[in-house]
């Protein structure tokens, strides 16, 4: 077992509602606020609302929304001059994980620091301003971790960012921010959480902290799931959804993802489709490669996700994990092959090259080889 090493935010705040909360949270750190956000959440009003809360508590803030899903390391010196010009204090990230990881950048690029410097990994001591994060899609797998995903603008290749200790200072998890989610989207997003609990659960790095976490994490979705295919505008859903993903985050502050992981950023970054739709396809394929690997766990996945498991053996119990999630994906009327994504087999042959690349796929329970990832790529296509 590696050895458990844990730092986290100086404070979480988790449920319905708590983004009332975000006054007095930003207050202790300024009384200048730059929010960082996509323009889709000021077209659901999430925005407003937040400005009128700081507002009331003599916080003056600035927007700056010109990101979206397809955030790369390109938009990002307009935000950080903003982020001098305004002299903010706090940067307040809210939005999906390309928003949040951008977002953290720019907080610590804010007084000074080379951009460069900071998406190279140069800054070792937090010197920025403040940074609170609000996530609005679940999750973000980094919440408790110093680094975030960027998307290099040059090569359009993924890049992990290791970021200054303590980058995070806050973070605010409102479920009710995710109604405005679709229940299709919604779905998706909580296959992506599912992916990464996964891999978690059965990556050479877990850990009885992670595992604890994680099956537990693998159960709430599971419900969720089931959940949203009966009563798909139910708000218990999506707070049991949100409950997961914020366990899942805790437990890959030590675990890892897997290639489906590092597929899902690579096919992101490279092709711009959404990363929660490529790991929903991948992820039946991901648990089928691990069977032989990890029977014993992924019998219990299986029974977290609701499968009569109990009186079979680990090696026939864990195909039920893939079965289930197979049966959820065909209900929710989910993209099932990424060919439906429009991409081209030969679109994805680099990609495979660029995910074995990425440290993730290392931790997997098993050695992938670039021609490893092909192939399941090819399982997927």
């Amino acid at each position: 077992m590696s050895d458990l090493i844990l730092r986290f935010p100086g404070h979480v705040i988790f449920g319905p509602d708590v983004i009332q909360r975000i006054g007095q949270t930003v207050g202790t750190m300024g009384s200048r606020c730059l929010i960082i956000t996509e323009s889709v959440l000021r077209q659901h009003g999430t925005i407003e609302h937040i400005e009128d809360i700081l507002e009331r508590r003599s916080i003056s803030n600035i927007v700056y929304d010109e990101l979206g899903p397809g955030t790369t390391t390109a938009g990002l010196e307009r935000a950080v001059s903003v982020a001098r010009a305004s002299q903010a204090e706090v940067v307040l990230g809210v939005g999906g994980m390309s928003v949040l990881a951008a977002a953290r950048v720019v907080s610590v690029a804010a007084r000074g620091a080379e951009l460069g410097d900071v998406l190279g990994g140069r800054i070792k001591k937090h010197s920025g301003v403040s940074y609170v994060e609000v996530p609005a899609s679940y999750r973000n797998h980094y919440m408790f971790r110093d680094q975030c995903m960027m998307t290099d603008a040059a090569t359009h290749h993924p890049v992990l960012v290791a970021l200054p200790e303590g980058t995070t200072r806050a973070a605010i998890v409102d479920p009710n921010l995710t109604l405005s989610m679709s229940p299709k989207y919604a779905a998706a997003a909580m296959l992506d959480t599912l992916l990464a609990a996964v891999e978690g659960y059965v990556s050479n790095r877990s850990s009885f902290y992670s595992d604890t976490l994680l099956i537990e994490a693998i159960s709430r979705l599971g419900s969720a799931l089931k959940g949203i295919t009966e009563t798909p505008n139910e708000p218990k859903h999506r707070i049991r959804a949100s409950e997961a993903g914020l366990i899942t985050a805790l437990a890959l502050a030590s675990s890892s993802q897997g290639v489906g992981g590092a597929l899902s950023y690579a096919i992101n970054s490279v092709h711009a489709v959404p990363k929660s739709w490529i790991a929903t396809v991948l992820l039946p394929h991901v648990l089928d490669t691990t069977v032989l690997a990890r029977p014993d766990k992924l019998k219990r996945v299986a029974h977290a996700l609701g499968e009569q498991v109990r009186e079979l053996t680990p090696s026939d119990a864990a195909y039920q994990a893939s079965a289930a999630v197979r049966r959820i994906i065909g209900v929710l009327e989910l993209p099932g092959r990424l060919r439906e994504m429009d991409l081209a087999i030969d679109d994805l042959v680099d990609v495979a090259e660029l995910g074995a690349s990425l440290d993730m796929s290392s931790t997997a329970p098993v050695p992938h080889t670039t021609s490893d990832l092909y192939d399941l790529i090819k399982l997927a296509f």
